[in-house]
């Protein structure tokens, strides 16, 4: 008779089902089995671990450091299935007192996996304050010393909690591997985010600082990711780049909506990286990138930011990317020649549109 007590193994094949659905973007069984997932954890503890904790199951012997690993995978998987479906995350940092940097690798890939989900912590207690329902009832020197503390918990992340290896070494970035991108586009993202609840307070001197370092975050993150782009790398991006990309290009369409003309041309070029960027993911995470090019031409009809000059280009992208797929679509009901046809067409067009 099978046992009904929580297992490790049954932890692990909770957490493929939940990736094998987000990657086929089925919502409804990702959160549950995410739910479940995140239950099965704090059953068997993993967010309360000691350096002494073992757990025996099915015969087998996990050691504390593979209950660590065990544990931090499922708090970045639970991250990635938060950000693509709105649920709230299932891991309440308050409540973890598991520490991830007691992992002892030198691989630079687990590095940059635990460091990310350290980010995201660090980034929740961050935040705490700022998503309240009590923050619009802040006066406006009280949510300027909050932007300022919040500003500076990060940054002491940054100095005091990165390996050394994922720092690059120089502010360039063009010869960081792979890993210290995506941690730099994660680390960015995370900046944004924490700023853009400040951005309701206009008419103070606090909010051209706040925009100031959402455009530098910004143009950071699209940097790195025309580095990644020259490399060809996107056969190995991790599927969280995908919502970290939607965030910028969000921040870039509020760019387009600005008088200032030189901001439009940032906007426009940045843009254009965006969606090649999002188009190049559509070979290794077809849903998901669908999905999320579809969000970014949602949020530019809303945002009118077709009738803005220098952004034409930006929405023939737009336009001709999902022409390119409906063609994709029709055309696997005719003939071999006409599909073939037809994807050289729209092949041309979209390299026509991005010259």
């Amino acid at each position: 008779m099978a046992s009904a007590r929580p297992g490790v193994t049954i932890l692990q094949s909770l957490l493929v089902l939940t990736l094998t659905n987000a990657i086929q973007a089925n919502d409804y069984q990702t959160r549950a089995l995410n739910a479940l997932a995140s239950e099965m954890a704090r059953c068997l503890g993993l967010h309360v671990l000691s350096s002494a904790s073992v757990i025996f199951d099915s015969g087998r012997r996990f050691s504390s450091e593979s209950l660590c690993r065990l544990f931090w995978a499922h708090t970045y998987l639970d991250r990635v299935v938060s950000a693509m479906t709105g649920q709230l995350p299932g891991v309440q940092w308050r409540h973890v007192q598991t520490p991830g940097n007691r992992i002892n690798n030198q691989d630079l890939q687990f590095t940059y996996f635990i460091t990310v989900c350290i980010l995201w912590r660090t980034f929740d207690t961050t935040i705490d304050e700022v998503y309240t329902p009590t923050f619009d009832n802040l006066s406006a020197s009280a949510k300027r010393d909050l932007h300022v503390r919040c500003q500076a918990q990060l940054r002491a992340f940054y100095t005091n909690d990165i390996p050394r290896v994922l720092i690059p070494s120089s502010s360039s970035l063009k010869d960081a591997a792979p890993e210290v991108l995506y941690f730099h586009i994660a680390y960015h993202t995370a900046t944004l985010l924490m700023n853009r609840p400040f951005l309701i307070e206009t008419g103070t001197g606090a909010n051209s600082s706040v925009m100031s370092s959402i455009k530098q975050s910004t143009f950071t993150i699209c940097k790195a990711i025309q580095l990644i782009h020259k490399r060809s790398t996107w056969s190995e991006v991790p599927a969280a780049l995908l919502f970290h990309i939607v965030r910028v290009c969000a921040v870039l369409l509020l760019l387009a909506t600005s008088s200032s003309t030189s901001s439009q041309r940032q906007a426009a070029a940045n843009l254009k990286i965006c969606l090649r960027a999002l188009e190049a993911c559509c070979e290794v995470w077809p849903t998901l990138a669908r999905r999320s090019i579809n969000a970014v031409r949602i949020l530019a009809e809303r945002w009118r930011v077709t009738g803005v000059g220098t952004l034409a280009g930006m929405d023939m992208t737009l336009k001709l990317i999902w022409h390119w797929k409906g063609l994709l679509r029709v055309a696997r009901r005719g003939s071999r020649t006409e599909h073939f046809r037809r994807l050289h067409h729209g092949r041309q067009a979209l390299k026509q549109c991005y010259a």
